[in-house]
């Protein structure tokens, strides 16, 4: 078998965008805690996500960047 060509391995050597850490519902709740929501308000509404052995993750940016989505569309 043949190997790849080079280019399809540069790819693989960019790491990819730092997203912050990966924070579970409870956390994220915290973060949005003068708004009371609940943990599963967080685990159906908020996107992206990460699912990791059946337990759910977001990421920090993610959250911030759809928190502030949100005050957008309520500004207007």
């Amino acid at each position: 078998m043949k190997p790849a060509p080079l280019s399809l391995h540069q790819d693989l050597l960019v790491p990819p965008p730092d997203r912050g850490r990966l924070l579970t519902s409870a956390e994220v709740v915290e973060l949005l805690m003068p708004r009371g929501i609940s943990e599963r308000f967080v685990r159906e509404h908020v996107y992206p996500r990460v699912s990791i052995a059946r337990r759910v993750f977001f990421y920090e940016a993610d959250v911030k960047d759809w928190l502030q989505e949100q005050r957008k569309e309520r500004a207007s």
